[in-house]
């Protein structure tokens, strides 16, 4: 994880280091962007804490065991739910490891 604390605003900003674009070969620097959804508040530390829990959840999951997806549309703007829906019931009804939980067609499950 990368957090940038900016004495100027006093803000703070956070990525995963797995959101950060690979160094290309040869090069000696890089600057790291970071938006309004990078900015720290009163709800990141618990969203990363839920996310280590998955992590470790998965790691220690067993084969063809089952893992819950939640998809949360609604952080999205307006216009981008739409789209967003139709490329994840493309991914569902393509991939062999996800599942509709249920008709709702908001809970994935993951089989792994």
């Amino acid at each position: 994880m990368l957090v940038r604390y900016c004495e100027a605003d006093l803000s703070t900003h956070w990525k995963w280091h797995f959101d950060i674009p690979d160094i290309e070969e040869g090069q000696k620097s890089q600057t790291i962007e970071f938006s309004e959804g990078d900015l720290w508040n009163d709800g990141t530390l618990s969203r990363i804490e839920e996310a280590l829990r998955l992590w470790r959840r998965l790691r220690n999951q067993k084969p063809n065991q089952t893992v819950p997806l939640y998809l949360d549309v609604e952080s999205l703007r307006p216009e981008q739910r739409q789209p967003y829906r139709t490329m994840v019931r493309r991914l569902v009804d393509e991939s062999g490891a996800l599942s509709w939980q249920d008709d709702s067609m908001r809970d994935i499950v993951l089989t792994l």
